[in-house]
């Protein structure tokens, strides 16, 4: 599951501050389409805006992936929204 690699890719980088890195996850499930190594489609571009929402060193993701793990693991849920136009 991609919720719990992301969680062991946090807790490797924050076990060793000799790495030097803060991390940004978003995770989103939807479609993709790969294409010669290179992968496109609504389910990247919203990881990808997720992303960029999410603090270093944190997870964010969206109400789709939210439903299916959230009775899997132990989740602290905040609310992100942002009106189109509006940063």
């Amino acid at each position: 599951m991609a919720c719990l690699a992301a969680l062991a890719i946090l807790e490797t980088v924050a076990a060793d501050p000799a790495i030097g890195v803060r991390v940004r996850i978003g995770i989103h499930s939807g479609d993709i389409v790969q294409r010669d190594g290179d992968v496109f489609g609504d389910g990247v571009n919203i990881a990808a805006r997720l992303q960029a929402l999410a603090e270093p060193d944190s997870i964010c993701i969206s109400d789709v992936v939210s439903r299916d793990v959230v009775k899997k693991i132990d989740l602290v849920p905040i609310r992100i929204t942002r009106r189109r136009g509006r940063q």
